[in-house]
């Protein structure tokens, strides 16, 4: 896979989102499955599962802040997903649904690749303080 200059906590964060949601409407016995591809300035990754599926008039709202589908048993603070795109998009990405219902859902997204540079000639990440004052590291390398 080709580098990609991000926050590794907040993709990780977007993972967690996607595959926590995916688990979550998942039933027994279903799947939830997850992959990566290069594409041609991007990477791109997958979160699929055999889950009840999002209604299509519901798939234009799973990224609005708060919202949450008024038929799902299985309710949460509706943030997740819009967290999710917030940080996507941050990166210069995007983030997309695909979903039938009774069948599963399909979130993917992509994130543009880092230029190819000579890894010695990269700078190592700058620190910034935290809330607490704490220095945290900053963008890193993705590979």
């Amino acid at each position: 896979m080709p580098r990609v200059l991000a926050d590794r906590d907040r993709i990780a964060q977007v993972f967690s989102n996607l595959i926590g949601n995916a688990l979550k409407f998942t039933p027994g016995g279903g799947r939830v499955s997850v992959r990566g591809r290069r594409g041609s300035e991007t990477v791109c990754f997958v979160v699929e599962d055999t889950g009840g599926g999002i209604a299509s008039e519901d798939q234009a709202h799973v990224f609005d802040r708060f919202w949450q589908a008024k038929k799902s048993a299985r309710m949460g603070t509706g943030l997740g997903l819009s967290i999710a795109k917030a940080i996507v998009e941050g990166h210069g990405g995007r983030i997309e649904v695909e979903s039938t219902p009774g069948m599963g859902s399909r979130f993917q997204f992509s994130l543009p690749t880092a230029p190819d540079v000579d890894a010695a000639a990269v700078p190592p990440p700058l620190a910034h303080a935290s809330a607490t004052g704490a220095a945290t590291a900053g963008a890193r390398g993705i590979t």
